[in-house]
């Protein structure tokens, strides 16, 4: 356990608020080579090989500090994964002597500010100050505490994005992967088949379908429809008249591309060759002839030059809605996406920065597994199967030689919605208290009134109040009337017994049913017989 004074969380990684100075976009496309076996028999599970995926091509594509292409690579042949790691070596090389070059501050004539332009705190007497400047650029940040200042350094690795890189890239990329392209690998898996990201050396590679978790096609949609402006696709595609067509996803017959032999066809096969057999779909009329207009429209000559086409444009517009991301990113949360590995760790650190909130940790174990052994979720259960209250307005059963008691029926308004919208505890003093009063319903008039939907109460009476009616959260009083006795047989099935003597409830049922017996075994059976005609339907979350 932490000790005490370690024991606050506050947002730290103040290097993760500077914008990733490069980042690398690459896609690979495999031949899907027929895999010829006989069928096993359907009267039990089987797992069936229909296709084997070999890696031939890639397109890559390196963006620097103000998002400008750099680097662009294509390469197509039977060594596509050798040879895609020998040239991100090659590069990452590069970019990494760049990243360690500390360019002089340029001069600036600004006055020192109130507080720290890296945490955002007010600088105080016998605070450190110094001048926080961009170390490829030279340009001066502003001034900041010397100890953000110092956290707010340089990380030095390069992120090699890869949309659905768990699920697919990695197999092919770590099935060639030896000590002749890496030193040291780190690998953080979700099982022994999927990896979250892994990093070689330097290089850490990255999914972007842990933060964006749709189809490139559904993103790209998005940003056309957002009326983006596309400035790595207009960078790329400068001198091209119709590059209009290609702000969309293209379409390609995975399983047409079997062989090479295939580049060197002069036309896009039949509609029928668009088959995908993962997916067990074909494509449309009108998608099949947008292909045939991308083949026509930018003159290619083979059908290499159209998977060329199509790769390098998956790569273009996986930069730009990425690099979209990540400066919607900086602009609302002040966080780099580049510097995490899935959503949830940008949202987690992003909550801590927006909010600037320190949370409190237990420093004692026994307080730590006390809580932990407390923990429930969707729990439902009758605590006490019949209770008796004794209660001063109803005479009949009231003993003034006993202490005094009552039972009220609460109920919330909308009780998951309500808890949705509370803050979290941030400290470990966050406890409830047992409160014992001498009238329940002069503290529901008074002290709790605030909290209490006492709509549901006749007008004449006095406690009546239309001031909290379908308050979000509001506590309101089920019967409005003092109940005499409670009797439960099981989670939700229970039965009120009111003051008047008359009226008799049972919850659990169909729809409320009036009780006519007045005995409590005569009760119990009546429950019984309603539960024995019940129906239960169960759902489940699957995921």
């Amino acid at each position: 356990m932490p000790a005490i004074g370690e024991n606050i969380i506050k947002f730290s990684n103040f290097a993760k608020s500077s914008y990733h100075p490069f980042s690398i976009y690459t896609d690979f496309e495999c031949m899907l080579i027929p895999i010829s076996t006989s069928m096993p028999s359907t009267s039990t599970s089987f797992t069936c090989a229909v296709e084997q995926h070999v890696p031939y091509s890639y397109s890559m594509l390196c963006l620097d500090f103000n998002d400008r292409i750099i680097f662009h690579h294509y390469y197509c042949r039977d060594d596509a994964v050798e040879n895609f790691l020998h040239k991100l070596k090659q590069l990452c090389s590069e970019l990494l002597y760049k990243m360690h070059r500390i360019l002089p501050m340029a001069k600036c004539d600004k006055p020192c500010s109130t507080k720290c332009h890296i945490c955002g705190k007010k600088f105080l007497k016998n605070d450190k100050i110094v001048r926080d400047h961009n170390h490829f650029t030279s340009v001066f940040r502003g001034y900041a505490h010397n100890k953000c200042n110092l956290l707010y350094r340089k990380t030095f690795f390069i992120p090699v994005i890869i949309h659905n890189l768990r699920g697919y890239d990695s197999h092919l990329i770590l099935q060639k992967l030896s000590s002749k392209y890496a030193k040291s690998i780190s690998i953080i898996p979700v099982n022994s088949q999927n990896f979250t990201t892994f990093q070689i050396d330097q290089i850490k590679f990255l999914d972007s379908f842990q933060f964006l978790s749709t189809s490139l096609a559904t993103l790209v949609e998005n940003l056309v429809i957002s009326n983006h402006s596309f400035p790595i696709f207009n960078e790329f595609y400068s001198n091209e008249k119709n590059k209009f067509l290609l702000k969309r996803k293209g379409i390609f017959p995975y399983s047409y591309f079997s062989s090479p032999a295939v580049l060197n066809q002069t036309c896009l096969p039949l509609k029928e060759a668009f088959y995908n057999a993962l997916t067990n779909s074909h494509i449309t009329n009108d998608e099949y002839n947008f292909a045939q207009l991308i083949f026509r429209s930018f003159r290619c000559k083979t059908f290499g030059d159209y998977l060329k086409l199509y790769q390098q444009l998956d790569v273009i517009l996986l930069a730009e809605v990425f690099t979209s991301f990540r400066q919607k990113c900086m602009a609302y949360y002040n966080l780099d996406p580049c510097h995490f590995i899935t959503a949830a760790d940008l949202t987690w650190n992003a909550g801590l920065n927006f909010t600037k909130v320190e949370l409190e940790i237990f420093t004692d174990a026994n307080m730590y597994l006390w809580i932990e052994n407390n923990i429930r979720g969707g729990i439902c259960y009758i605590g006490k199967r019949y209770s008796c209250s004794n209660n001063p307005f109803v005479p009949e059963t009231f003993d003034p030689k006993r202490e005094e008691s009552y039972i009220i029926a609460v109920d919330a308004n909308n009780l998951y919605g309500y808890t949705m919208t509370q803050s979290l505890p941030i400290n470990t003093e966050s406890l409830y208290l047992e409160i014992r009063t001498s009238n329940v319903y002069t503290d529901l008039k008074t002290t709790f009134n605030s909290i209490m939907d006492l709509s549901n109460f006749p007008t004449d009476h006095e406690l009546f109040s239309s001031q909290n009616k379908g308050v979000l959260g509001a506590l309101k009083c089920e019967t409005a009337s003092p109940i005499k006795e409670f009797i439960a047989l099981k989670c939700k099935m229970y039965c009120l017994v009111y003051c008047d003597g008359a009226k008799k409830t049972a919850k659990g049922v169909k729809k409320e049913q009036e009780l006519i017996a007045d005995t409590e075994s005569n009760r119990r059976t009546t429950l019984e017989d309603f539960f024995k005609n019940m129906k239960m339907c169960r759902k489940r979350m699957i995921y």
